[in-house]
């Protein structure tokens, strides 16, 4: 794509220098297993669900997309979190069987 041709979502349109910056942070986060917080890298007229679910569409990236449509995570910075509570809700849950 050229730089000066613009990415098309459903209520505007980006730039294809900013949706590259948008694709860099995501692909960084999901290589880190990381978040991203993106109302840090989108203009606020971004802010619609549909907006947001087309542009991962577009990335095509492991993450997963926040309650509040803003915020998205890689599927490795999940797992991680999750496994934190894997041992102590197994030794809370060995402690109510005895």
């Amino acid at each position: 794509m050229s730089d000066l041709n613009p990415v098309y979502f459903v209520n505007f349109a980006l730039s294809q220098q900013l949706y590259s910056q948008i694709e860099a942070h995501i692909s960084q986060a999901c290589r880190e297993g990381m978040y991203v917080n993106l109302v840090e890298h989108l203009p606020d007229c971004f802010k619609t669900s549909e907006d947001t679910e087309s542009l991962l569409k577009m990335i095509d990236a492991p993450v997963r997309l926040l309650s509040d449509d803003v915020h998205l995570c890689s599927e490795t910075f999940l797992k991680r979190c999750l496994d934190l509570f894997v041992k102590p809700s197994e030794e809370a849950a060995l402690k109510k069987m005895k």
